[in-house]
């Protein structure tokens, strides 16, 4: 039987570090009411109700107390994922190594072009 976990992309990352690493943490539904996984919907709502922003980009010291409250509503963590971010030069923008269209690539968000 195979199991899907429902996933919640949660950014721990250091506002001083515009190139901070991040993890995503994958949680699983343990109430299962009527044997069926709860949605991504319930999930982000408990997530809200625990203390997470609306952009589900947490500071590591919130990440204990959200994953408690998550514990409470029925979810827990099964996994988490490292992600290694780094600045580019040329752009200034965060990159890591992703994919696309399951091709290895690197993908950038852009640059703050302010000055």
């Amino acid at each position: 039987m195979k199991r899907i976990a429902l996933a919640a992309v949660l950014i721990l990352g250091s506002t001083l570090n515009a190139a901070a690493d991040w993890d995503t943490l994958y949680f699983v539904d343990m109430q299962k009411p009527r044997g069926q996984e709860r949605s991504d919907e319930a999930r982000n709502a408990d997530l809200l109700v625990c203390g997470s922003p609306s952009n589900f980009e947490l500071d590591k010291d919130l990440i204990p107390a959200v994953v408690r409250c998550m514990r409470k509503h029925g979810w827990r963590v099964a996994q988490t994922k490292h992600t290694h971010t780094w600045i580019d030069p040329d752009t200034s923008g965060t990159c890591y190594n992703g994919s696309y269209m399951g091709i290895p690539s690197v993908q950038c968000t852009p640059g703050d072009h302010s000055n």
